[in-house]
């Protein structure tokens, strides 16, 4: 569909084969396959992020979208804070992340694009609460329920932007 044609397709590409990886490793219930998926979606995370990059932001968009990210990024801290034991280093980093990508996506959509780009940001953004929901503060089915819905529409609204 012509993903390949330019910089901006084969990055969201990359991005969602890393995200694949991590799906694969979040499959499994350790620790270390835990981490190894917190490490491949945090690389997605940046590639999407430089995917819409790429496309060109709006500076005042990016301001906005970082100051109201800085909140929220803020108020996920600390409720995930008291429960993330030793991983509080690599959840800091993916939370510090994941938020970069969405204050892109906000950027790129204030600089014309579709806004397809920071609505699938954000629904990542929320089903990866769901992920952290599962596995520091409250185990359970209803994280799934909420967040694999929410995730695989944020990826298949961004793979539906590739194309150009």
């Amino acid at each position: 569909m012509g993903a390949l044609d330019g910089a901006y397709g084969r990055t969201v590409l990359i991005a969602l084969a890393l995200s694949w990886c991590g799906d694969l490793l979040l499959t499994y219930s350790d620790r270390a396959a835990f981490v190894g998926g917190l490490v491949a979606f945090l690389v997605a995370h940046l590639a999407y992020a430089i995917a819409f990059g790429t496309l060109g932001v709006n500076p005042a968009a990016v301001a906005l979208a970082a100051i109201v990210l800085a909140i929220v990024g803020g108020f996920v801290w600390r409720w995930l804070a008291p429960h993330v034991g030793s991983m509080r280093g690599p959840v800091v980093a993916y939370l510090i992340v994941i938020s970069i990508m969405v204050v892109v996506a906000v950027g790129a959509y204030g600089g014309g694009e579709t806004a397809l780009i920071p609505v699938g940001a954000v629904l990542f953004y929320a089903s990866d609460a769901a992920v952290a929901r599962d596995q520091f503060v409250a185990p359970g089915a209803v994280n799934r329920v909420v967040g694999l819905p929410l995730y695989y529409l944020a990826q298949v609204m961004l793979a539906s932007t590739a194309g150009g």
